[in-house]
């Protein structure tokens, strides 16, 4: 099946977005792709990923970064007590800007990125030690939103515990 382009929608910020999904009937978005890099905390809700050629279980507790352009979708197990809930941030493709995300100083985060073009799936203790910090992006200001947005992405260029 040919995945579609789902545009996010745009925010304050030209640089990324961060959105909290919660009591969803269901994920809305079938197969598709969109420009924007999107890191997935999932809170609640179990199913099936497809990232690109993978396909692979998912459950509460996942943290996933996907890359630009990259297919993908979850389905969830209708059966669940509880609706799928998930905490997304999505980064603009300008990201990666050629000044400063060039420079030897976002080395680490560059790699991570491009890495993230066949998707990441981090481990759980990962993932539970920035739960807490992927929900203070929600209530920060524009720049103290970025400042943590660049410590979650250097805390996970750390971690070897991924696939």
């Amino acid at each position: 099946m040919k995945p579609y382009y789902r545009p996010v929608p745009s925010d304050v910020s030209n640089l990324f977005k961060t959105a909290l999904y919660k009591n969803e009937k269901e994920f809305e978005h079938p197969w598709h792709y969109h420009p924007e890099y999107e890191l997935t905390y999932i809170l609640k809700s179990q199913g099936v990923r497809y990232v690109g050629n993978s396909i692979e279980n998912y459950s509460e507790g996942d943290l996933v970064l996907l890359g630009s352009n990259l297919p993908h979708c979850w389905v969830y197990t209708p059966d669940q007590k509880q609706p799928p809930s998930s905490l997304v941030v999505y980064l603009n493709e300008e990201f990666l800007d050629k000044t400063w995300m060039q420079s030897c100083e976002f080395d680490a985060i560059r790699k991570l990125l491009e890495l993230s073009n066949k998707g990441i799936k981090f481990d759980q203790a990962t993932a539970l030690r920035l739960k807490k910090r992927c929900f203070e992006l929600l209530q920060l200001s524009s720049i103290d939103k970025l400042m943590l947005l660049l410590e979650i992405l250097r805390e996970l260029t750390k971690t070897p515990e991924y696939h």
